[in-house]
């Protein structure tokens, strides 16, 4: 490792043409800026975070907000999915990722609030569409570059969105169980995302009565969000399963849950009970049998949103966006093809 009057030497400028090339300043040549840049990476030289970032005014850190009922990333799968992508696709830029938790005691400052005041990242992703009214103040008011993605229900018309169709999603689960009347219905929903998981199941319900199924005949249980919460569900409703049943659940980490329990209470899948979830993490392609989901496009989703907000970032220029992607339904082992 060296350091910047050392990079200079060898690259026969100043340091301060260093330090200009390396931050990108338009009175350095592109000849000189890739010359010193590629000899940056050959000696592992790294720019001084807190130097960098008092000199142009940035941070090189993106803030992702979860939502409220985010626990942590062992616990919400699908998070650790998220977050893991999302940290691949900023490194092309360059960005570090900031996981704000959601937490707050009485009379102290909300996290996002002290993320915006600190000036401790140059911009935002949502991933929590529950913003208080004051949290959304606190947006508008502030001139922080943000973005919301997975979030449904975020009204802000300023504010560009990157979301899945859930109903879309829904649909697809609904038709393909409707195809199947020997099967009756259920539908298991998410406690803690009650606004989304409506919204699937509004999709779950167009779906099974496009193909002439009866609405009365859906059953509907509900969990918390975790692998625990949903096993414990399913053995207290485990009368349900003593027929035939077709069940579209909330997310893949509670499919897991409720997987499990039927393998304990020895009910066979897909035979007596077929499954679908939604997201297709990685986890559901390793289960037994192999779950069936809706997936989601992660990625695009991904590629989209922190393409637009890295160049408001860099630009200063306001876009609004608004993306809505459906799912694919992916048939693995937990349902009958």
């Amino acid at each position: 490792m060296i350091t910047s009057k050392e990079l200079a030497k060898l690259a026969g400028v100043s340091q301060s043409t260093v330090s200009r090339a390396l931050n990108d300043s338009p009175l350095i040549s592109e000849e000189i800026k890739n010359k010193i840049k590629k000899m940056a990476k050959e000696h592992r030289f790294e720019m001084n975070s807190q130097a960098k970032s008092l000199r142009t005014s940035r941070t090189d850190t993106i803030g992702i907000l979860f939502p409220k009922f985010f626990m942590n990333l062992s616990t919400n799968l699908y998070f650790t999915y998220l977050y893991d992508n999302l940290q691949e696709e900023l490194s092309k830029y360059e960005y570090d990722l900031l996981i704000i938790y959601d937490s707050k005691k009485k009379d102290q400052l909300s996290p996002l609030e002290k993320i915006v005041k600190r000036k401790k990242v140059d911009g935002l992703i949502l991933v929590k569409s529950d913003l208080s009214t004051y949290e959304q103040d606190v947006l508008t008011r502030s001139t922080l570059p943000y973005i919301s993605i997975f979030c449904n229900y975020y009204e802000d018309e300023g504010n560009s969105k990157y979301a899945i169709n859930t109903y879309d999603g829904g649909y697809l689960a609904g038709s393909y169980f409707a195809s199947q009347q020997e099967y009756s219905p259920l539908y298991f929903g998410s406690l803690m995302d009650s606004s989304d998981s409506s919204n699937r199941y509004k999709g779950f319900e167009a779906g099974w009565m496009a193909l002439g199924g009866d609405i009365n005949t859906i059953h509907t249980i509900t969990s918390e969000m975790s692998l625990t919460s949903a096993y414990e569900t399913v053995m207290n409703n485990i009368a349900l399963f003593t027929e035939k049943r077709a069940v579209y659940v909330y997310n893949d980490m509670m499919a897991s849950g409720m997987l499990h329990a039927l393998k304990d209470m020895n009910i066979q899948v897909p035979e007596q009970v077929q499954i679908i979830g939604n997201d297709d993490i990685p986890l559901a392609s390793w289960l037994h049998p192999k779950l069936s989901t809706l997936r989601f496009p992660t990625q695009q989703i991904i590629e989209l949103g922190c393409q637009r907000l890295v160049r408001e970032i860099v630009s200063g220029i306001k876009e609004v966006e608004n993306v809505h992607l459906s799912p694919e339904l992916v048939l693995r082992g937990t349902t009958k093809k």
